[in-house]
């Protein structure tokens, strides 16, 4: 009776990990909650694109279709998919959802997961070297709502949101080191595959950090342990079984492709030391005042990839572990993750709190010198040759930091956005904030011996203010969220004729909007949601509508299929985009000066259009 007792018990605590991240989430997202088949967070950006996946993948599993091949969208052409994540490891454990309920709540559902997941991983990670499930308990809440967590929330990125692999894979392998059985190798192999299917950039990611942390933590006579590496090895199969079939057409699509990106556009994506000493300027009391007065906060108006912050109570508990904490292999094992995540987030310049790379003025001799030895021209393809040429031409130096030594590899330079590393610094910090309260307790126990109970309580009042403390720091105002269904426009379209559709105007928002719309509609699309490498089409097709009303541009929209043109106005587009509100006016003026195109009428809060020069 005593152990069923106790096992009730801890079960207890692996359900409070789980579950008490819903009621802290609600506040971020309660429009969601509440609307939760038609509403997701974020405004009109990437959400859409993985909502896409989420019906995507339903629909290969139900239709066999091909997984990286959409055909309704560029119609004719086609899309390649390999031009965004698939983000396997969450659109395929969600796919029941998307088969019985649809994608919307399929998304939904997975980023809910997330944060529940997240908090558990951390539990079972802070747990397997604290033994203190109060402490678990907190480390799992605020490594749930870390600022990397929340920021990507309210982006909207599926692969960034869903983190909880990461967490998960350093638990799988903390058990390994101390218990030494082979299942917990491989179980840690199947979660870095995970990983891997959920983003690619966790791919890379762990491949630095989790090599590190377990050379680190498990030390010289593990590692030299010849049963280690029959483990190791089950491991790496486990891990290449699970990420080779589906990293195939991705590393295909770079071959074809030039996929790299210029060491000075993944500046504009890099954060500069102060940035992870400045809080979110969402906070609901300080927020305003960060966002007026920190010169450091200013991008994150527009750019939620700056948002690193560390938080100062967590920051001064990890330096507290650091110093105070007898594990002493652990402690190492997580700075290192930290540093690299840290030293990464950087980029491989030294950026102003802009993005733009920090140069310094040189002799023009000494420009000259380094030009007549080519390495300026050595460099060219590394910096892009505009950068390289306005640096020659200024007669100025960068400043290179650490990452420039991987950023030129063949996977890591297709990573732009690499203030994303900052994922592995939050989760380090957490646990070295969690070993610093452990050893605290363990101080004051040694002290206080014969106040044990009083210890333990106020011990248990501490980590419960602390992680107050530390969910508040990060704390922002409620995510904006995005209105997904079908519109009266959408219902005349499925009711007509085959034909390919055009929505205006060409802003992304807007365009991600159509690619959901033709989840209702079922039309095909002359356009797309583009993704981080967008098709050569897509840039040939808005060349030949900017065209408009030219006669030849109206012949090659008839090649597209074209035959139904739409023009929708949101309200409220204008708070996510660059979208210049006169686009809409320049769009409908064009179409009505275009003697093939007919305007069938307003329907709903859309225009539309029949295109009837087409033979």
């Amino acid at each position: 009776m005593e152990r069923l007792r106790h096992l009730l018990a801890d079960k207890v605590w692996h359900l409070l990990a789980l579950l008490l991240p819903l009621p802290l989430l609600y506040p971020l997202i309660p429009a969601v909650f509440q609307q939760f088949s038609t509403r997701i967070p974020s405004g009109p950006t990437d959400n859409i694109a993985y909502v896409w996946v989420m019906h995507w993948l339903g629909r290969v599993l139900a239709q066999g279709a091909d997984l990286f091949y959409d055909p309704s969208t560029y119609y004719p052409v086609g899309y390649p998919v390999t031009a965004i994540e698939t983000t396997l490891a969450n659109s395929l454990l969600f796919a029941p959802v998307t088969l019985l309920f649809g994608p919307v709540v399929a998304y939904n559902t997975a980023v809910i997961a997330s944060f529940a997941l997240t908090s558990y991983g951390m539990f079972l990670w802070v747990h397997a070297f604290t033994r203190r499930r109060l402490l678990a308990l907190a480390a799992g809440l605020v490594g749930a709502f870390v600022p990397y967590h929340t920021a990507y929330l309210a982006g909207g990125q599926l692969p960034q949101i869903a983190m909880q692999w990461i967490p998960l894979t350093l638990f799988a392998l903390e058990r390994y080191v101390r218990a030494r059985r082979w299942g917990w190798m491989v179980l840690a192999g199947g979660l870095f595959g995970l990983n891997a299917l959920s983003s690619w950039y966790n791919l890379v990611f762990l491949t630095l950090a989790a090599p590190a942390y377990f050379a680190l933590r498990a030390g010289r006579p593990l590692l030299r342990r010849r049963a280690f590496w029959g483990h190791a090895m089950l491991g790496v199969v486990v891990a290449v079984a699970l990420v080779l079939p589906a990293a195939l057409p991705y590393l295909r699509a770079n071959q074809r492709e030039n996929r790299s990106w210029h060491a000075r556009f993944i500046a504009l994506y890099s954060v500069n030391p102060l940035h992870f000493f400045t809080p979110g300027i969402r906070h609901p009391v300080w927020g305003a005042s960060v966002a007026q007065n920190w010169p450091t906060a200013q991008q994150q108006v527009r750019n939620y990839l700056r948002v690193v912050f560390a938080g100062y109570l967590t920051v001064l508990g990890a330096a507290v572990g650091l110093v105070l904490s007898r594990q002493r292999r652990l402690t190492r094992a997580l700075g290192a993750v930290a540093a690299i995540g840290v030293i990464s987030a950087m980029g491989p310049l030294l950026v102003d709190n802009n993005g733009t790379p920090v140069t310094v003025p040189v002799p023009q001799e000494l420009t000259e010198q380094l030009n007549r030895a080519g390495l300026l021209n050595a460099v060219k393809d590394w910096l892009g040759p505009d950068f390289t040429e306005q640096l020659r031409s200024e007669s100025r130096l960068v400043i290179p930091l650490p990452y420039a030594l991987v950023s030129w590899l063949p996977i890591f330079s297709s990573l732009r956005a690499v203030s994303r590393y900052s994922i592995l610094m939050h989760l380090a910090l957490t646990g070295l904030a969690a070993l610093g309260a452990d050893a605290l307790i363990r101080r004051a126990r040694q002290r206080w011996q014969a106040a044990g109970a009083r210890v333990s309580a106020l011990s248990a009042a501490a980590i419960c203010v602390a992680a107050c403390v530390a969910l508040f720091e990060f704390w922002m105002l409620p995510v904006r969220t995005t209105e997904l269904r079908r519109r009266p426009v959408d219902e005349w379209l499925a009711n007509q004729p085959f034909g390919a559709v055009i929505e205006l105007p060409l802003d992304k928002s807007s365009q991600r909007l159509s690619v959901y719309a033709q989840l209702e509609h079922r039309q095909p699309l002359a356009l797309g949601m583009q993704g981080s490498f967008p098709p050569p089409v897509d840039g040939e097709r808005r060349a030949v509508l900017e065209q408009l009303p030219d006669a030849d541009a109206v012949k090659e929209m008839c090649t597209w299929g074209v035959r139904y043109i739409v023009i929708t106005e949101y309200p409220w587009i204008s708070e996510y985009t660059w979208r210049d509100d006169s686009a809409l006016a320049h769009w409908r003026s064009v179409l009505e000066n275009t003697p093939a195109v007919r305007k069938v009428g307003t329907i709903g809060t859309s225009q539309a259009y029949v295109l009837d020069g087409c033979s």
